[in-house]
């Protein structure tokens, strides 16, 4: 299915919160998860891309979601959805872990050429 929505994506279509289920390795132990995936052509100057979400399903859908860092700026989303410097939010928290990602302004500033859907 990732393969197949990846070839949609680069063909310039879009795929929607398709249901798939993969085996992740923990520990050297099988253990079966299941994802929504989401992909959309992401067009280049040259080339058309495919942007990629997988969202969790199941039971990790109930686990809470990690902190996002984005990737540029270094600001931290928090648990209300506002992004917040570094230092304030590991002032809170300096254990916390985080996930990766890019702030909506970052987001614009790397690809101009995005524009929001309403």
């Amino acid at each position: 299915m990732l393969n197949n929505a990846v070839i949609l994506a680069e063909a310039g279509f879009r795929t929607r919160r398709q249901p798939v289920e993969m085996v992740l390795l923990e520990d050297e132990r099988p253990r079966e998860v299941q994802f929504l995936v989401s992909a959309s052509p992401l067009r280049g100057q040259d080339q058309t891309l495919a942007l990629l979400l997988l969202e969790p399903a199941g039971a990790e859908a109930r686990e809470p979601a990690l902190p996002c860092l984005c990737m540029d700026c270094h600001r931290v989303r928090g648990d209300q959805g506002a992004w917040v410097p570094l230092a304030d939010f590991s002032r809170a928290d300096p254990e916390a872990d985080l996930a990766h990602g890019c702030c909506l302004e970052c987001l614009v500033a790397r690809y101009p050429k995005l524009r929001r859907r309403s």
